[in-house]
Formats: C-alpha cells, sequence, structure tokens
C-alpha cells in the first residue's frame, strides 16, 4: 500500500519517461537519456494501473507519488 516510490538517480542523469507494459503490469519503466532500469511496484490483487507519468503513477485505488532521489 506505498504511496510513494524512490527513484535513484547519479550525477547528471535525467528521468525522460517512465512507462509500464499494462494495467496488470507490475514492473514500471523508468527511462533515463540513454537506458532504462526497471522498479518492482506491487500492486493490491485487482488493482490496475490507470494512468502513469514522471512524477505519479494512479491505480483505480491510490496514487503512488515518484520521488528522485540523487545518489
Amino acid at each position: 500500500d506505498a504511496r510513494e516510490v524512490d527513484v535513484y538517480v547519479k550525477k547528471g542523469e535525467k528521468i525522460t519517461d517512465v512507462t509500464v507494459v499494462s494495467k496488470n503490469s507490475r514492473g514500471v519503466n523508468v527511462v533515463f537519456d540513454d537506458y532504462a532500469r526497471i522498479y518492482m511496484i506491487f500492486f493490491q490483487k485487482g488493482e490496475f494501473i490507470e494512468s502513469w507519468g514522471i512524477n505519479e503513477i494512479r491505480t483505480d485505488k491510490r496514487r503512488v507519488k515518484v520521488n528522485v532521489v540523487q545518489e
């Protein structure tokens, strides 16, 4: 039931996109300038992803804020 997820970035990195494969997806693909990392966000059974972006992921039950953390 987390309401936030931390995305760690190195100095000089910039997040350019956040994507998911489907509304049932458990992996969130965070895209940087030249590569991507996959973050696993576990949702409750029956919870569906409705929308996503660089700042947040919305499901039918909650909003998950994406925090950018400098390493």
